[in-house]
């Protein structure tokens, strides 16, 4: 009679179901930013947009830092993270909001947010046996006072609003750039894992927009008005900085050093930016019929981005736990020129059309990734030792 093998251990999972969940509050902000940045694309909402995403993050990534601590939540952290997603999604709207009548709500709501990150830090102390964890009572009180001065700021106008905000802004993101905040942690008592799986998470999320993004301008038209070409070049250009993050970056691991860890985080904040803008620019080209002549807004809300996105994958490998052979960064670096370059042909000369220059930046950002990949492979057994 046949015997039956017994069960492998089911591995506990290193992301809870309530960060996922956050995971999906984060991208419906993405999107709610994305249409209303593609709405009137000017200066001002760009830089409106920048500010409210890296806000909307930086609630994100502190509490990831949290959960990072103490995964095994109760009643009381869920409601407060279920209450910051609330106040995110609001937050998004009034963002989005086309005649900015209550765009006056946006900061004492992040206020809201931030003194909200303060008591799940303050949750975070009472679940912790150790009293040497003195930074958590730091973090706490200087997500409080962050939000104490955000919420202040509305009641003030003119120079003085500005000036509270900047404070605002310093005292927020003090506890994760100033060693002193560090006081009762080691950094061996983080799990880089769980770290690593978050940050992944969020980036394959907004990546993900990018593929929305286009699949939602092109349902916007008939499909004979379509640049039916363009949609499959662009989602081979998505698919080109899919395999240079997941197969070269994520696999290299978070970085153990204080210095380089803060590098690597915020370096995903600016490459989550560029990718969002990357995201509004395919959508921008695919409307686009070959035959019309590319404008400079059009070449600049796609090529800009799309060679940040190299620039920054930049500064996560040179940041990377095992750190990768320098010949890669250059090459991703000539990925990013070689891309500013055929953008500005595109716009300059007729002859090259918004297909052909499309073409090209697909075929350059597939050719980096694959090359720098066949690098940080052969260069393995070296750092392995």
């Amino acid at each position: 009679m046949p015997t039956s093998l017994p069960l492998a251990p089911v591995e506990e999972p290193t992301v809870g179901w309530l960060e996922l969940f956050y995971d999906l509050i984060m991208v419906a902000a993405v999107v709610v930013f994305s249409i209303a940045i593609t709405r009137t694309p000017d200066l001002f909402n760009i830089l409106w947009f920048l500010a409210g995403f890296s806000m909307v993050w930086w609630a994100w990534l502190c509490t990831t830092l949290t959960m990072n601590v103490q995964r095994e939540v109760n009643s009381t952290a869920q409601w407060l993270v279920v209450l910051q997603m609330v106040a995110i999604i609001y937050m998004a709207v009034l963002l989005a909001d086309p005649i900015k009548a209550h765009n006056a709500y946006f900061i004492p709501l992040f206020g809201v947010v931030m003194l909200l990150v303060a008591a799940l830090n303050e949750w975070l102390r009472r679940t912790q046996a150790s009293g040497e964890q003195t930074f958590i009572t730091r973090r706490r009180n200087a997500f409080a006072a962050s939000g104490l001065l955000w919420l202040a700021s509305t009641l003030m106008g003119g120079p003085s609003r500005i000036v509270t905000c900047v404070l605002a802004t310093i005292v927020m993101i003090a506890p994760l750039v100033s060693g002193w905040f560090n006081k009762g942690i080691t950094l061996e008592w983080l799990d880089p894992k769980h770290i690593g799986e978050r940050f992944a998470l969020l980036t394959m999320l907004v990546l993900g927009e990018s593929f929305i993004k286009v699949a939602g301008a092109a349902a916007l038209k008939p499909v004979a008005t379509t640049n039916t070409l363009c949609l499959g070049i662009e989602m081979l250009m998505i698919f080109a900085v899919w395999l240079s993050y997941f197969r070269d970056i994520v696999p290299e691991g978070v970085p153990s050093g204080v210095v380089a860890r803060r590098a690597w985080m915020f370096g995903h904040l600016l490459l989550q930016i560029s990718l969002l803008g990357v995201a509004i620019g395919l959508g921008i080209f695919v409307k686009l019929d070959d035959a019309r002549k590319v404008g400079d807004i059009d070449v600049i809300a796609l090529t800009v981005p799309l060679a940040l996105v190299f620039v920054f994958l930049c500064v996560l490998g040179l940041s990377s736990a095992s750190g990768e052979p320098r010949l890669v960064e250059v090459i991703r670096l000539s990925c990013a020129v070689g891309i500013s370059v055929v953008g500005w042909l595109t716009w300059r000369y007729d002859a090259v059309t918004a297909d052909r220059g499309m073409t090209a930046m697909a075929v350059l950002m597939l050719a980096t990734a694959a090359v720098t990949h066949r690098l940080i492979a052969s260069d393995a057994p070296r750092r392995a030792h």
